[in-house]
Parts: structure tokens; sequence; C-alpha cells
């Protein structure tokens, strides 16, 4: 797999072989590959003793979805610049402002909000229903767009960009 950039590693990431595991690579702010996590199934382990302020983040999600609590939560526990999540689709991206990331339970506490608040399943069912368009089952679609609608809400509670760049 080519580690020499951070876009070649991420459209490396897409290969066959690999869809079955996580892995996460950590990159300078300058673009440099560091080193390379390789983790499970729908998990990937980084640990603390990589802390070193001010870089990037990424790997893959099999599931299409955007980030995890857990995904956001590192980014203050390593404080990252910018988490990165590689899908088929393209890939999502969360920075931080002088690397001020919130807790992770803070961003739990979030994430929760926003899943209990009357509009959000209207807006999951609204979004299924007019961007769907048959490429993925709808229980799947539903999870991609709920995450979507999670880590945007997260974005603007704590001030972070958040975007989706498609392949």
């Amino acid at each position: 797999m080519p580690k020499h950039s951070l876009s070649s590693y991420e459209k490396g990431l897409l290969e066959k072989e690999i869809q079955e595991l996580e892995y996460a690579a950590l990159f300078s702010k300058e673009g440099e590959f560091i080193k390379e996590f390789i983790g499970g199934i729908g998990y990937v382990h980084i640990p603390l003793s990589w802390k070193k302020e001010g870089m990037v983040l990424t790997h893959n999600h099999i599931s299409g979805t955007s980030f995890t609590i857990k995904d956001l939560g590192i980014g203050e526990k390593l404080r990252l610049s910018e988490i990165r999540v590689v899908t088929e689709d393209g890939i999502y991206s969360m920075k931080s402002e002088g690397n001020n990331w919130p807790s992770e339970e803070d961003i739990r506490r979030c994430a929760n909000k926003i899943r209990g608040d009357k509009e959000f399943q209207s807006l999951v069912y609204e979004d299924l229903y007019t961007e769907n368009n048959g490429r993925i089952n709808p229980q799947t679609a539903g999870y991609i767009i709920e995450s979507e609608i999670v880590c945007k809400g997260i974005a603007k509670k704590f001030n972070l960009h958040y975007f989706f760049v498609q392949w």
C-alpha cells in the first residue's frame, strides 16, 4: 500500500483486499507519512503515545458512515489538526481551529441531544427518501445519513469544520 502521501494512502484504502479491516495512519501537518495502524472489523486502536500536536489522522470506514464519537474523541486525546474518514463514496473531514477539540464525553452528550431531538428522525427519513438512489439498502443509507446529521450538529456546536469530498 502506498505510504508516501496522504492522498495516495487514502486511495490505497479502497483496495478490495483490505475492505474488511479498519486501517489508520498518522501524517504530519505537512502531509508526510508517520505511522500506520491496523485494526479489526470496525475498529483500530491508536496508542496515546503517538500524541504530537497538529497531526492528521485518516482511516477507513467500510460502513460508509462518517465519524463515530470515538473517532472525534481521539482528536482531543492526540491534539490532531484534522481527522479524516475514507469511504467508497469519498472522504469526510473534521478540522479544529488550534487543535481545540471537545472531550469525548462532551461529544457524546451533544450527539445524544441531537439524536433525542424530535425533528431528528424526520430529517433522517426525509434525506433517506430524497438521497437514496438505490445503490445501498435503506437501513445502510439511514446509518450514513444519521451519522452525517450528528456530525454536522457536533461541528456546529463546537465550531469544528466538517465537510465531505466525493471521489
